[in-house]
């Protein structure tokens, strides 16, 4: 990314330092020094608490001393994703952007802009000596997007500001006054197997090209989930003839929704056969998701590695019913 062609320099120049600094969830060493210095090249006080939260201090412009003070917030690690067929180490690659119209996006990868663009607003603000402003406290914390363990360290007593604007968001223009939560859940399904039907053919379905994103961010907006789509997949050929299932894969991370899935089974029926019978359920399903999700696409191939066993009848039973009854997307909305 050529920084100076956008507008504001500041910001841009930034964010295009901040991807340049690989800071995926728990490996947020390099991103904290970055800041550690630019505060220090920018002459401004700067601490670090036990949970790795960085609080940089910018005093109050001479006459706006009695001025309520205000704190700026971001989070300095990102979501590590990437298509599966981009070649890339979050913990040592920058991030590859490029222009597309009117979007800075990246190569096949999360760009960081959750939240490097609001780090990078607040390090413009930081190095903008021409603002009159009160006291400003840069808030920049650490391990968010596995469960907002730098937030949750905060100290009482550790900020000084009366007012605190949280930057990880996406709407121009707009300040959203509220907050959302987020609870895991860890289910543990026993496994069993059984042995496969070696005469059975055995098959590989791929799924790809689901828009995915963040859970909390996209999850109002219909997109399909790679995991549950998959599982209609594999129960609308099971209706047809029984499968035995190898295994089925999907997703990467708790707070993004599955993009990708892929499963391994044993059937009777013929390649074509299959192929036949998903096509009219695949484009159901299509209709059903959002419009970022019209690229959509499986792809079925026989196994390049063949298993000898398979899940049990009972499991495999289990397995289906829990990933389609499993909840996914808003259950209500408000008509406000």
């Amino acid at each position: 990314m050529n920084a100076p062609v956008f507008e504001p320099k500041a910001l841009w120049g930034y964010f295009s330092a901040l991807n340049r600094i690989p800071r995926p969830t728990h490996h947020e060493e390099a991103i904290r020094q970055y800041l550690l210095d630019e505060a220090k090249r920018l002459k401004l006080v700067t601490v670090e608490d036990e949970a790795h939260n960085i609080k940089i201090i910018k005093p109050a412009t001479s006459g706006y001393e009695h001025v309520a003070g205000v704190i700026l917030q971001s989070h300095v690690d990102m979501v590590p994703q990437k298509t599966s067929d981009k070649v890339h180490d979050f913990t040592k690659d920058p991030i590859e952007t490029h222009v597309e119209g009117e979007w800075l996006t990246a190569d096949r990868t999360t760009l960081g802009a959750d939240n490097g663009i609001g780090v990078a607003a607040i390090l413009a603000i930081l190095a903008d000596d021409s603002l009159q402003h009160g006291p400003i406290e840069a808030l920049l914390t650490a391990t968010e997007e596995v469960g907002m363990h730098g937030a949750k360290g905060l100290q009482p007593n550790w900020l000084d500001g009366k007012y605190l604007l949280n930057l990880d968001t996406e709407v121009e223009a707009e300040l959203c006054i509220g907050c959302a939560g987020g609870v895991d859940i860890l289910a543990n399904l026993p496994v069993s197997y059984r042995p496969l039907d070696p005469s059975l053919p055995q098959y590989t379905l791929d799924l790809t090209g689901l828009a995915g994103g963040h859970s909390g961010k996209c999850i109002n907006e219909q997109r399909g989930n790679a995991i549950k789509i998959i599982a209609r997949l594999a129960a609308a050929i099971n209706q047809r003839q029984p499968i035995q299932l190898v295994r089925l894969v999907g997703g990467s991370l708790r707070n993004a929704i599955a993009s990708q899935a892929s499963m391994q089974f044993a059937c009777a029926l013929s390649l074509d056969d299959i192929k036949a019978l998903l096509l009219p359920v695949f484009e159901q399903i299509k209709a059903e998701c959002s419009t970022h999700d019209q690229s959509a696409h499986f792809t079925l191939a026989a196994s390049e590695t063949p298993s000898e066993q398979c899940l049990s009848e009972a499991c495999q039973a289990q397995l289906l019913q829990l990933v389609t009854a499993s909840p996914h997307g808003v259950m209500r909305m408000s008509l406000a």
